[in-house]
């Protein structure tokens, strides 16, 4: 609505996504079109002022080879947006079970900044600003969401009726809390960044 100029184009794994979006876009006449793929094998096309990867880079089989697919998408002057996690040592003590890396199905990766600017680099990109996402706080929210999640899903169903009005009542407005300090207090930690490029001159 802040740009009834402009169309915008999606593209998501997530069929069921893709499905939510158009109907709602279509619902509510909001200049969006979005379609379902997979970023590991499809090839993008089309003219954009921005592009915008959130959450996906350290999915994909080829990180590199993806950014170099970005370059002639942008129009002179476009704008690239990426954020990914970082690496960085856990607040919580880690849980047993299956990592990050293998939930993805061996693929996802973990950034460092420096690691992220090099492949932007050597992609064809200039970074111009990089921001992190979470202070300490912020991380600390996310791990013990994901602590609350995990136990949700590992539970049986009897344990499971049981432990939702503790996760609804007591970690969910933690975890907001956790949020609240997040936005509120200066970057101690890194666990995400968010990293804006353009094309080399």
């Amino acid at each position: 609505r802040r740009y009834p100029k402009s169309s915008f184009v999606g593209v998501d794994y997530n069929a069921r996504l893709v499905q939510f979006v158009n109907a709602y876009a279509q619902r509510y006449t909001c200049p969006i079109e979005v379609q379902q793929a997979d970023l590991n094998d499809c090839f993008l096309t089309g003219k954009y002022d921005v592009v915008m990867c959130v959450a996906v880079l350290h999915m994909l089989k080829d990180d590199e080879a993806f950014l170099k697919q970005l370059c002639p998408l942008l129009k002179p002057g476009g704008m690239l947006l990426v954020n990914v996690p970082i690496a960085h040592a856990p607040i919580l003590p880690q849980r047993k079970g299956p990592s990050y890396h293998d939930v993805h199905g061996g693929m996802a990766r973990k950034y460092t900044v420096e690691s992220l600017c090099k492949v932007l680099d050597d992609a064809g990109f200039t970074v111009m600003q990089t921001r992190a996402t979470n202070t300490y706080w912020g991380t600390l929210g996310n791990e013990v969401l994901n602590v609350g999640l995990d136990t949700l899903q590992a539970s049986g169903l009897l344990l499971r009726g049981l432990l939702l009005p503790i996760f609804l009542l007591v970690l969910v407005p933690l975890v907001g809390f956790l949020n609240l300090l997040n936005s509120l207090l200066p970057t101690k930690m890194i666990s995400g960044v968010v990293v804006t490029a353009t094309i080399k001159a």
